[in-house]
């Protein structure tokens, strides 16, 4: 499926005009998609936060086993994971919440690209501070702050599609598509990294975290640089007719 989505984006694109196609897909009259302004920002922020999603959820559990200095197998390491796992549950729980919750966040962060750049630092935290020594801290971190910034990186940038000056609902779907690449790339830098980089440091998963946590706080500096070498300022100036009119989609959660 991820290599199905980059070919995708990798495609060429139809030059045929609307006055000349008589075929109507799902996508309309076929044409030439307009890229948004800031489009690759967001996407290679979502991507960023799609690779620490990923590291976290895939080695939480046994990160935690690992790190209270249990051996697999034995009845306290099986205790160590449902442990995680109750944590995960919770968080599970929260995850709906947040995303009722998510249209105030976004209003509070300033905007969909800055709502994306603190789900970074949110994420870096997570990853950086996780230790079950610490267990308020990284319960804390586990139940409420990584499902908020993972509604945050999964739901954020497809609003801030529909609310661009230059939105087309006919290019809703080759948009939206583009989007989704990031999340099958981070599936595939995971898979073929993730070992490796645990190694590195040592077989520890955590060591893993605290690389991922390095990467994610990297993106986020270069998020907020991007952002105040380009508009002057930290949140974003009102766009006249953004969204054509249209209603973003977290307006439905509000």
């Amino acid at each position: 499926m991820a290599c199905a989505s980059l070919l995708q984006l990798a495609a060429p694109r139809e030059t045929m005009s609307p006055q000349e196609s008589t075929h109507m897909g799902c996508f309309g009259p076929e044409r030439r998609v307009e890229i948004p302004a800031g489009f690759f920002v967001v996407a290679a922020l979502q991507f960023a936060g799609w690779l620490s999603v990923m590291i976290y959820s895939f080695y939480f559990t046994s990160a935690w086993a690992q790190e209270l200095g249990t051996e697999p197998g034995s009845p306290e390491f099986s205790k160590a994971v449902r442990s995680a796992t109750l944590l995960l549950i919770a968080g599970s729980l929260w995850f709906t919440t947040a995303g009722a919750l998510l249209p105030r966040f976004v209003r509070l962060c300033g905007g969909e690209e800055e709502a994306l750049i603190v789900a970074l630092i949110l994420l870096a935290i997570t990853l950086g501070t996780f230790t079950p020594h610490l267990k308020v801290l990284s319960s804390f971190c586990a139940v409420i702050v990584f499902p908020t910034a993972y509604q945050v990186v999964a739901r954020v940038p497809y609003t801030w599609i529909e609310r661009q000056p230059s939105f087309d609902e006919a290019d809703r779907g080759r948009l939206t598509g583009r989007l989704t690449v990031a999340l099958s790339a981070s599936q595939i830098v995971v898979s073929l990294s993730g070992g490796p980089v645990a190694a590195a440091t040592g077989g520890r998963l955590v060591g893993a975290y605290r690389v991922w946590a390095a990467v994610s706080a990297t993106a986020a500096l270069l998020g907020i640089a991007q952002r105040l070498l380009r508009s002057g300022g930290w949140c974003r100036r009102p766009r006249p007719g953004g969204g054509g009119g249209k209603e973003a989609l977290l307006a439905a959660a509000s």
